[in-house]
């Protein structure tokens, strides 16, 4: 029962973060849809209009309050400490996961009073330049905005390797002073498995030491290893179900 709820509230707050970025994503809003939680997209960022959010609840429950919805194309995100079981019974209600959209593990991590950030490399905090650009990774990309930049609530920050940025994430305590919430982390491809994002993930845990009891993030199963390595403890599980009759082509990542 312990172990349900600190999965539950981990989730939740995730979600609060995510509702809390909304308000940079044009014409996106989220909304309780019966038990589920809905993201609805006025001008989609990929190939779908609605994404609902599931914290443990039987398929069957979500699948019928997405169709009495009655969304256009869409996925479901369903967090779950049973994945394989969930899998099952999704596939039975007409859904089925996609290599697009792989499993991702909700993850927590409790901070020491002071952590020692110990950098390889110099983890910046990023700003707009003084001229008004903003910091770019390789052919100009912007990896960050204006309004987050702005935005005292959200942190980003970034490593510059030969004049350009290779590795960034950011981080906020959006849904409590207690928690602070990591996403977005990312490492060019070049310049992947030489300690980037080690390096990174410290500065922000030194930086929230004292202040903040537990960061929490979603890991790709790319970063599932490197997180454990820096103390993170897997939660939960988020898979991702389009309908079977649905051609998903280049899928979003709610």
């Amino acid at each position: 029962m312990v172990e349900m709820i600190r999965m539950t509230q981990a989730i939740n707050c995730i979600l609060a973060s995510r509702r809390y970025l909304l308000r940079y994503v044009p014409g996106a809003d989220m909304t309780d849809v019966g038990p589920v939680k809905c993201i609805r997209y006025a001008k989609p960022m990929s190939w779908e209009t609605e994404a609902f959010f599931a914290v443990d609840q039987e398929p069957g429950v979500v699948v019928a309050a997405v169709r009495a919805y009655k969304p256009g194309p869409h996925l479901i995100a369903a967090y779950t400490g049973s994945p394989e079981r969930v899998t099952a019974v999704y596939s039975d209600l007409g859904y089925t996961t996609t290599p697009k959209e792989p499993t991702e593990t909700v993850m927590e991590r409790t901070l020491e009073s002071a952590e020692e950030a110990a950098e390889r490399y110099p983890v910046r905090v990023a700003r707009i330049d003084s001229d008004g650009g903003l910091p770019c990774a390789a052919g100009g990309r912007h990896w960050t905005t204006r309004e987050e930049l702005t935005d005292p609530a959200i942190r980003c920050y970034y490593i510059d390797a030969g004049g350009r940025v290779v590795c960034w994430g950011k981080c906020g305590s959006l849904c409590s002073a207690a928690i602070r919430h990591v996403w977005g982390v990312h490492t060019e491809r070049d310049h992947r498995r030489r300690g980037f994002a080690s390096a990174l993930m410290r500065r922000i845990h030194a930086d929230a030491a004292g202040t903040t009891e537990k960061v929490l993030l979603e890991a790709s199963p790319m970063g599932d290893l490197l997180y454990r390595a820096l103390g993170y403890e897997a939660l939960a599980y988020k898979l991702k179900f389009v309908p079977k009759d649905l051609h998903a082509g280049t899928a979003a990542s709610p």
